[in-house]
């Protein structure tokens, strides 16, 4: 027999005790939330955050505190509230002012989250992704890490309306920002975001994402293996001199030219033969050094 719990308590809130109960009465598709900003509380991750955040607005005339701000739109975000018009509503939602504000009056307004978000620099974005890795190096705890294999990838992110650098972009057809991300491949966990327009290249401002992380990483563990990888995007002679200059391995999509295809056309024909001879799917694996006109040095391909 199912052994069912009437209530769950929460101890979030220093004044007020919280109890979720199943009886019935008003109803929310949210209650969710409660779990979060339980793990929230101890983690401490909106409250990291809400500290490197600037807050230059006057104290007399704040009404919500930065802190609030940054749980009423995290916690919607995660709720799946991409838009900051959804608050119109949500400001009077019941879980999300317990969970953002710990306060059962309206939370900040649409504008007052437009403001918060526009007021962010790249300085601030920059703060953020430090606070990032260091929460990461924090849950390590005591543990080094062997290799740590940091993945890049933009990601496309479509605008339906007159966002500000929403320009458009040919590769994928539609007006959009193009946002850069890096994860750590073992844990999954995001390290860092580059904010960008929707017209620039993959690798448009790479190197200023990677070496802050870079840096913070190797001050912890300055013999850890750091692995670097991209799709073909990011073959930029930028990105592999950084990847030199600082001890980091790299595996990077490369476009296959003319002269690489006639060197490992014997290879392909190689293959052909054999997969007519014996119909079964075959591959090979192999590699030479080769230089670019714009390389000042031969790398090797594989």
């Amino acid at each position: 027999m199912t052994d069912c719990r009437e209530q769950l308590t929460f101890d979030f809130h220093r004044r007020k005790a919280i109890v979720a109960d199943f009886d019935g009465g008003l109803i929310t598709s949210d209650a969710g939330l409660l779990l979060i900003r339980q793990l929230d509380r101890r983690l401490g991750r909106s409250a990291a955050v809400a500290d490197v955040l600037d807050d230059a607005r006057q104290p007399g005339k704040v009404t919500h505190a930065l802190p609030a701000i940054v749980r009423q739109r995290l916690f919607a975000l995660i709720a799946g509230y991409a838009d900051a018009n959804d608050h119109t509503r949500l400001r009077h939602d019941a879980i999300l002012q317990t969970v953002a504000a710990n306060e059962a009056k309206p939370l900040g307004s649409q504008p007052t989250l437009s403001r918060f978000q526009n007021a962010a620099g790249a300085r601030q974005v920059a703060q953020i992704n430090r606070l990032l890795v260091k929460m990461f190096i924090q849950w390590m705890g005591r543990r080094k890490p062997k290799r740590l294999v940091l993945d890049i990838d933009p990601t496309d992110d479509p605008c339906h309306g007159r966002q500000q650098r929403a320009l458009f972009n040919g590769f994928y057809g539609q007006y959009m920002y193009l946002p850069n991300l890096l994860f750590e491949r073992t844990t999954g966990m995001l390290w860092g975001l580059r904010l960008r327009s929707g017209n620039v290249d993959a690798a448009h401002r790479v190197v200023q994402l990677l070496k802050p992380i870079v840096k913070a990483l190797r001050a912890e563990w300055s013999d850890v293996e750091i692995l670097v990888r991209a799709d073909s995007g990011f073959a930029t002679p930028v990105l592999y001199r950084f990847c030199e200059a600082n001890a980091l391995e790299y595996l990077i999509g490369f476009v296959a030219s003319e002269p690489l295809k006639q060197r490992t056309k014997w290879a392909l024909d190689w293959l052909t033969a054999r997969f007519a001879r014996d119909g079964e799917p075959c591959r090979w694996r192999g590699g030479f050094t080769h230089q670019a006109r714009s390389w000042s040095h031969p790398r090797r391909i594989l």
